[in-house]
Order: structure tokens, then sequence, then C-alpha cells
């Protein structure tokens, strides 16, 4: 669905006033969080939405409804969101074609760069927030514990250049990957139970 579709479409108006319905949500959890004495300087990051393509179509055959991440969040915008979040939390499932394919990973780059990122704005813009990737992967099918995964490294690797092009350059306090290395506190977090 298109941004117009959150108007014009039946489907699209409902998914339009969940939206709505999202942003009072918001409201309340900032107020909540302004009011926290240990917690008013937590980034309220919005929901993990999914990097697709405005009027793009589904990538499984769920029959689920797809909102391209421009729409949304042009629509989020229009209705305040700027006011509740400090960011955009962004999910993104990027090709897992052709490992190792120089041209196949230009345009998964090129995709990253003008659909998952376009809404994008450095932090303390007037028009926008910064965007989180909050979830990121590759499939594999082969689940056995023998299992070849050395396609998805490759494209793991090819994908964190991607991010490393696209990243700022200045450290975040929050981060646990510093100095071109995870810190000891994030290997604890990425631990098995």
């Amino acid at each position: 669905m298109t941004r117009a579709d959150l108007t014009n479409d039946r489907e699209g108006r409902q998914i339009a006033l969940g939206y709505l319905q999202y942003i009072k949500v918001l409201g309340a959890l900032k107020d909540v969080r302004d009011a926290s004495v240990h917690n008013a300087k937590t980034p309220i990051i919005f929901a993990g939405f999914v990097a697709a393509e405005d009027g793009g179509k589904l990538y499984n055959t769920k029959g689920e409804d797809i909102v391209g991440l421009a729409a949304t969040i042009g629509f989020l915008r229009e209705h305040g969101v700027d006011s509740l979040v400090d960011a955009y939390g962004i999910h993104t499932y990027p090709s897992s074609t052709k490992p190792g394919d120089p041209e196949t990973d230009a345009a998964r780059d090129a995709k990253f760069a003008s659909v998952d990122l376009g809404e994008c704005r450095p932090a303390g813009s007037a028009d926008g927030k910064p965007c989180w990737i909050t979830e990121w992967g590759f499939p594999n099918a082969d689940v056995t514990c023998s299992s070849d995964d050395s396609n998805r490294t490759k494209l793991v690797v090819e994908m964190r250049a991607d991010f490393a092009r696209a990243w700022s350059k200045t450290v975040h306090r929050d981060s646990v990957y510093r100095c071109g290395r995870l810190m000891e506190s994030g290997r604890v977090a990425l631990q098995p139970l």
C-alpha cells in the first residue's frame, strides 16, 4: 500500500485507524517516561516497521497487508510521531539471493539506502528522526545441526559493509559495538541463556 491508500482504500483506512491508536499509545508511553525518575532519558523507539517499498508486494504468501515504510512514517509524522519518539525502529530483511555476487550486493545496498534508510534523518533534525535497525537477517532453511551456513555468512559480511557505509561515525553512548569490535557487555548479552 501507498500513502494514498491509507486514505482512499477501505483496508488502508482500517490500518490508518490502527496507526492513530498507536500514536495515542506512544503519547501515554512518553508521559510515563518523562515523569520517571529512572527512565526519563530512555529513548522511545517506535515499533520496528518492515522496510517495504511503497506499493510493494508481500514477500510471502500469507495474505497479509503491507504498507510501504515511507507511507507509514509519512502518515505517523503527519500525526505527530516525531514529538513522541526519539528514533524510528526499522526491520530490514534484504534479499538473500546470490551471496558473493557484486551486482546483487550493489542492488541490495541501493535498496537499503533508498528504502530502508530513506526516511531517516540525523539526530536533532527538524524534519524527522534517526533510524535504528532493530532487526535484520537472512534465512537459512537448512536447520540440521551440521547446517551449511557459508552463503548466509557471505550475506552477513556484505550487509555489515552496507551498515558501515550508512552508520554515523559518532559512537552512541548506548552502543555495545565500539572501535571495530563487540564489547564484553555485548558478548554477554548475546550468550545463550
